[in-house]
C-alpha cells in the first residue's frame, strides 16, 4: 500500500469543497423558491481573517481570507473523499 502525502489529501478535499460550493451557487439560481433551495444554499462562515496590508509605501500587499461553505460544499467534500478512497 503506497502512502500519499498529506498535501494531496488536503488538495482533493479543497477541490471537492470548491466544486460543491459552485454547484450550490448554481442550484441556488436554478431551483425554485422553497425548502429545497433554502437547504442547498444555506452557508456558514468558517474562517474570516480581516485583510492586512504589508509592505513599503510604494508597494503594498493586502492579504485576507474569507471561507464560506454551503451544504453542497459538504457533499462535494464527501464525494471527493469517497473518490480518493476508491483511488487508494
Amino acid at each position: 500500500m503506497r502512502k500519499r502525502p498529506l498535501g494531496m489529501y488536503a488538495l482533493i478535499l479543497l477541490v471537492g469543497a470548491v466544486i460543491g460550493s459552485i454547484l450550490g451557487q448554481i442550484a441556488g439560481m436554478v431551483v425554485p423558491e422553497g425548502v429545497v433551495k433554502q437547504f442547498l444554499t444555506r452557508s456558514a462562515n468558517i474562517v474570516t481573517l480581516s485583510p492586512s496590508t504589508i509592505g513599503p509605501d510604494w508597494l503594498n500587499f493586502t492579504i485576507g481570507l474569507h471561507l464560506t461553505i454551503n451544504v453542497c460544499g459538504v457533499f462535494g467534500i464527501l464525494i471527493a473523499a469517497y473518490i480518493l478512497r476508491l483511488l487508494r
